[in-house]
């Protein structure tokens, strides 16, 4: 099950969507690679990312997934992730929604979609598989996937609690910096708000509250919102209690 937090602007380098996604049962996809970026933080349970015993991405930690390198998908029993996925140092941006939409629907006239495989016969009655998410951008783009060369050769996965909280220039805000990645700096870490306290959000960053309540740029939040900052909105977020924050900076092209 696959919740949408927020989504960014279709055709643009930095297109992405935030959400939340359930995995439980026997779930699995096949070893696979994308032409965008994820970032994925384990709220809830563990999931499989490869096919070593050891490549397991456990509860609290965050996984950073690049462009161009190869992992799978295994449930391992239930599991809560906060998926981010968007465009990557290659500029081949992140089809939005809508376009997955049409194209799972135009495709699923000619075959069959089943644990991230497309499956369709030619006219010859020959069977093919090809990646899911792979065959449908070609069909909306109408030309074959380029897939750019990995900057990194795995995944990578952070035990967020064994970073330190780092004091900053703003009262009662505490920072985790987990990551930067890329040319790009694309960047994930946490905050943490005491009571009263305020943040000065940044004008490229998305914002999913973990615990607490308040405000930000007069909207209310509490555990479970999410919030995107557009590039011209002066935006503060204010803690009317203790609040834990995960942030990512989006790229810059």
């Amino acid at each position: 099950m696959n919740k949408r937090l927020l989504t960014g602007i279709a055709d643009r380098p930095d297109n992405y969507e935030l959400s939340l996604v359930l995995m439980d049962g026997d779930y699995t996809t096949p070893r696979h690679r994308h032409n965008f970026d994820q970032l994925r933080y384990m709220l809830e349970g563990a999931f499989g990312y490869g096919r070593a015993r050891d490549e397991i991405q456990q509860q609290g930690t965050v996984g950073y997934f690049p462009e161009g390198v190869y992992y799978e998908q295994r449930a391992i029993g239930r599991s809560v992730t906060l998926l981010f996925q968007g465009g990557g140092p290659s500029g081949a941006g992140f089809l939005n929604y809508d376009e997955l939409e049409a194209g799972f629907k135009t495709l699923g006239e000619e075959g069959v979609f089943a644990n991230g495989v497309f499956t369709w016969r030619d006219e010859t009655g020959a069977k093919h598989n090809k990646d899911a998410y792979e065959a449908i951008w070609e069909r909306m783009r109408g030309r074959k996937l380029a897939y750019p060369k990995p900057r990194y050769r795995t995944p990578i996965i952070a035990d967020v609690d064994h970073y330190n909280w780092v004091s900053s220039n703003e009262n009662g805000v505490k920072k985790r910096r987990v990551g930067a990645f890329t040319e790009c700096a694309t960047e994930v870490g946490f905050l943490k708000l005491a009571e009263k306290a305020t943040h000065s959000c940044a004008p490229n960053a998305l914002y999913f509250f973990l615990s607490g309540e308040g405000v930000i740029a007069r909207n209310v939040f509490k555990a479970g919102c999410a919030a995107a900052m557009d590039s011209e909105e002066d935006a503060v977020i204010a803690a009317a209690a203790p609040t834990e924050i995960a942030y990512i900076l989006l790229p810059t092209f």
